[in-house]
């Protein structure tokens, strides 16, 4: 199954300055061996920095992990390394709980990008997947991210059936209150002008213009005629 042009990750659109919003990285999805190629595409926090994609078989965060790690070395060279994740005090390359195959990486105009394939157990259909990126690495190991709101949410859950990254739809704005209308309840309850209005006063006006003829043509006819 190809999931390719999955949903938008926000976690990443404004993380460490990044003009652009990133994607969730193309993925290949092979049920009939569980195989899940990905392709993760982003810029580092920092220019000497890295880039992390991993799949968390016990969580949804960070904890539990098992990432794909991609970085310059002292050499200038791209690599891909693999971190169990167990806490947030320190990590250390490791084995993961996956097999990892075509794993490779590099970098040019200021994104890297990575490759790789990792077998899942059979029969997966869901995965919790976690992205990152972080600002340096020092002697060899990634130092750590940032923690601000956008890089603790850089987290999903992956449907390796439908393509659907978990995320909820935004909710529709709420509509706007409706402008008065005239003759209609004002902003404090009262009411506004209309045209109703306006003939009630005409017939005001014209009922005291008919009684005030009439007792002028009595007083005529009574007291001149």
């Amino acid at each position: 199954m190809h999931l390719t042009d999955l949903h938008e990750q926000p976690p990443l659109r404004q993380l460490h300055g990044l003009a652009h919003p990133h994607r969730l990285p193309p993925l290949d999805y092979d049920p009939s061996n569980s195989s899940l190629s990905v392709a993760f595409i982003a810029p580092p926090a920092q220019p000497a920095g890295w880039i992390s994609w991993a799949v968390n078989p016990t969580g949804t965060g960070m904890v539990g992990a098992q990432a794909l790690v991609a970085f310059k070395k002292s050499n200038g060279s791209m690599t891909v390394q693999t971190y169990n994740i167990t806490s947030y005090a320190s990590i250390a390359q490791s084995d993961i709980a996956y097999e990892v195959s075509g794993a490779s990486a590099e970098y040019s105009g200021g994104v890297m990008r990575m490759f790789a394939t990792l077998a899942l157990p059979g029969g997966t259909t869901s995965v919790n997947q976690v992205w990152q990126v972080g600002p340096s690495v020092t002697k060899g190991v990634p130092d750590k991210h940032a923690f601000q709101a956008a890089n603790l949410n850089a987290k999903g859950v992956l449907d390796l059936v439908s393509g659907g990254n978990g995320g909820a739809p935004a909710p529709a704005p709420e509509a706007s209150a409706p402008a008065p209308v005239a003759g209609g309840p004002g902003p404090s309850g009262g009411t506004g002008s209309s045209p109703s209005g306006l003939r009630g006063l005409e017939m005001v006006a014209w009922d005291f213009l008919c009684f005030y003829f009439l007792q002028v043509l009595w007083f005529v006819s009574r007291y001149i005629l």
